[in-house]
């Protein structure tokens, strides 16, 4: 099996992945972790700046995008689950849709609502996107939901 998990960094892309490590999974399951840089984030982002300070942006959200997924290793590690991890370029939705064609993923998984930037300005979430959209099954685990039903008990 493999099973693609996008990570952003956030409390719901964390809480995604201890998901996934709490979970048995076959023997042979494959787990890639991915964040994505979105070039037209770095555009809307430093308005306020000069041209240069694009490139300083992306060289800082390509940092966050690697801690993000070093972070999430982590997490699988710890529940003895191996993964690989690759920091993409490009729209969220597209990269994740894409990235799961290309790989052959068995399974998407995403928050509900981990993805910033951009994304919370246009129409329909990047969870709504790629469940709607992926060659593959998606899960999508609303982080918030757990919280309260765990509250409720």
């Amino acid at each position: 099996m493999k099973i693609l998990v996008a990570t952003d960094g956030s409390k719901d892309s964390e809480a995604t992945v201890r998901s996934i490590a709490r979970r048995p999974w076959p023997t042979r399951t494959e787990i890639k972790l991915v964040s994505v840089v979105d070039p037209a984030e770095l555009i809307i982002g430093p308005l306020y700046g000069l041209a240069e300070r694009i490139g300083r942006t992306e060289e800082i959200k390509k940092e966050r995008a690697q801690e993000a997924i070093s972070a999430a290793s982590r997490i699988l590690d710890t529940a003895g689950l191996k993964s690989t991890c690759e920091v993409l370029r490009g729209d969220t939705k597209t990269r994740i849709i894409n990235e799961a064609k290309a790989w052959g993923a068995d399974l998407v998984v995403v928050g509900a609502q981990s993805w910033r930037g951009i994304d919370h300005m246009t129409p329909g979430s990047v969870s709504e996107a790629v469940a709607m959209r992926a060659p593959c099954s998606v899960e999508v685990i609303a982080h918030h939901a757990q919280s309260y039903r765990a509250k409720a008990s």
